[in-house]
C-alpha cells in the first residue's frame, strides 16, 4: 500500500467534509459575474407596459361609454322638458319619466351594475331585452309585473313627473301599493329622489377600480415572477445544486421577487399617471406631424414611455442599493448604466417587432431575448464555478504531503 497516496486522499476528503477550514471555503463568484436581479426591469418592462396599455385602454373605454350615456340622457332630459307639459299632472309626462328610468336601469346593467333595485340575473336579462333605448314612445315594463313609482307625487310636483330621478321601481302592483303608498293608492307621497346620473357614475367607478386593481395585480405578478426566477437561478448557478444551496436559492429568489414586485407597483402607478401623460404628449406630437395614431402605434408609444419609466425606476433603485453596499459611485454608475443599456436594447427591439408585426410580437421578442440572455449568463456563471472548483481541486492535490518513501 502506498501510504503517501492514501494519506493525501484522506486529507482531501477530510477537508472537503470540514469546510470550516480556512483553506477550503465555499466558492464565491465575483460581483462582476453576477447577473443582477436589476435586469428584471429590462425583462419585465415590456410586459408591464403592455399591462398598463391594456389597463388604460379598458379604463378609457369604460369612461367613454359612461360619458356617452350621460350625454344621451342630458339630451333626452332637455328634450322632454321642452316638449312635455310639466305644469300639471298628465299621463304622458308620467309615462315618460318611467320610460327614462327603465333606460337608466338598462344603461347601468350594461356597465356591469345591478340597477337601482339590485335586480336578479333573470330580471337583468329581461331589462336588457325589453327596454328600447331609441323608441321614445315605448312603454313596456322592463321587468314583467314591475311598476314605476313617483317618489314626489305628480299632483304636487308636476315639474318632476318626467324626471327619471323621481322614479322608484317595485316588483309588483301589490308591493307598489303597500310600500309606495302605505297600503292605499290615494295616499300621495313626497319621498326623496335618487340621482340616476350618479348611479351610473358609481357603477362605472366600480368597474374602473376593478380594472385598475386587476392591472396592478398583473404587474406585481410579472415583477415577482421575473425577479424570483432570476434570483433563484443565479444563486443556484453560483452555488451548485445541493440541499443547502436550494434553500439559499429559494431565499434569494424570494427576496428578489419581493423587491421586483414592489418596484413593479411603483412602475405601474407612475405609468398610469406620469406615463399616461407622457404617452398622450408623444401621440400629440405625432398627430401634429400628420401621422395617424393607430391602435398598434398607440401601443408602441405606451411601450416606449412606460418602458423607459420602468427601467429608470429599477435603475435608480439598483444605484441606491449599490451605494448602500459601499460600492463607489463611479463603479455603481457603470454597473447600473450597463444594466440600463441592456434593458433599453431589449425594449427597442421589442418596439421594433411590435411596429413591424403587430399583435403579440413585441412581448414574444422581448421574452425570447430575455430567456436567451439569462440562459447565457447563468451558463457563464456555472462555467466559472466549475472551472474554479477544478482549479481548487488541482491545487489541493498539488499540496499533498510528500513522504520519503513507501512501505
Amino acid at each position: 500500500m502506498n501510504v503517501k497516496e492514501n494519506w493525501g486522499d484522506y486529507m482531501l476528503s477530510d477537508i472537503k467534509r470540514n469546510k470550516s477550514l480556512t483553506f477550503y471555503q465555499p466558492l464565491t463568484i465575483s460581483r462582476k459575474t453576477d447577473f443582477s436581479s436589476a435586469y428584471s426591469g429590462g425583462l419585465g418592462a415590456h410586459a408591464i407596459s403592455t399591462v398598463i396599455h391594456g389597463t388604460a385602454t379598458m379604463t378609457n373605454q369604460f369612461n367613454a361609454e359612461l360619458n356617452g350615456y350621460l350625454s344621451y340622457f342630458q339630451q333626452v332630459r332637455a328634450s322632454d322638458a321642452a316638449n312635455l307639459d310639466l305644469t300639471q299632472a298628465n299621463q304622458a309626462a308620467r309615462q315618460r319619466g318611467v320610460y327614462r328610468a327603465w333606460q337608466y336601469e338598462k344603461a347601468d346593467i350594461s356597465m356591469g351594475g345591478n340597477g337601482s333595485e339590485n335586480w336578479s340575473f333573470q330580471e337583468q336579462q329581461d331589462i336588457m331585452n325589453n327596454v328600447d333605448m331609441d323608441n321614445e314612445y315605448y312603454s313596456r315594463s322592463g321587468v314583467r309585473g314591475a311598476e314605476g313609482h313617483h317618489q314626489k307625487n305628480a299632483a304636487d310636483h308636476p315639474e318632476h313627473q318626467a324626471n327619471p330621478d323621481n322614479i322608484k321601481f317595485y316588483r309588483s302592483h301589490k308591493e307598489h301599493q303597500m310600500k309606495g303608498h302605505q297600503g292605499n293608492f290615494q295616499n300621495e307621497t313626497d319621498a326623496p329622489m335618487r340621482d340616476k346620473d350618479q348611479m351610473l357614475k358609481d357603477t362605472n367607478n366600480k368597474r374602473v377600480n376593478k380594472n385598475e386593481w386587476h392591472g396592478l395585480k398583473m404587474a406585481v405578478e410579472i415583477g415577482i415572477g421575473v425577479g424570483f426566477t432570476i434570483g433563484f437561478a443565479v444563486e443556484l448557478a453560483k452555488s451548485g445544486v445541493t440541499p443547502n444551496s436550494m434553500k439559499c436559492a429559494l431565499a434569494a429568489g424570494t427576496k428578489s421577487g419581493i423587491e421586483t414586485g414592489i418596484l413593479s407597483v411603483a412602475g405601474f402607478c407612475i405609468g398610469r399617471t406620469i406615463g399616461e401623460s407622457a404617452t398622450n404628449a408623444v401621440e400629440g406630437v405625432l398627430t401634429n406631424a400628420g401621422i395617424q395614431i393607430s391602435e398598434n402605434l398607440s401601443k408602441m408609444c405606451t411601450m416606449a414611455t412606460i418602458g423607459v419609466l420602468t427601467i429608470s425606476i429599477f435603475s435608480a433603485y439598483q444605484f441606491v442599493k449599490l451605494k448602500i453596499l459601499g460600492v463607489a459611485t463611479k463603479d455603481a454608475l457603470i454597473q447600473v448604466g450597463k444594466q440600463a443599456l441592456f434593458s433599453l436594447s431589449i425594449l427597442a427591439v421589442s418596439i421594433a417587432a411590435q411596429g413591424i408585426c403587430g399583435g403579440p410580437a413585441g412581448i414574444i421578442v422581448s421574452t425570447s431575448i430575455g430567456i436567451i440572455i439569462v440562459t447565457y449568463s447563468i451558463g457563464d456563471i456555472v462555467h466559472q464555478r466549475t472551472s474554479s472548483e477544478s482549479i481548487r481541486s488541482y491545487m489541493i492535490n498539488k499540496c499533498k504531503p510528500s513522504f520519503g518513501g513507501g512501505i
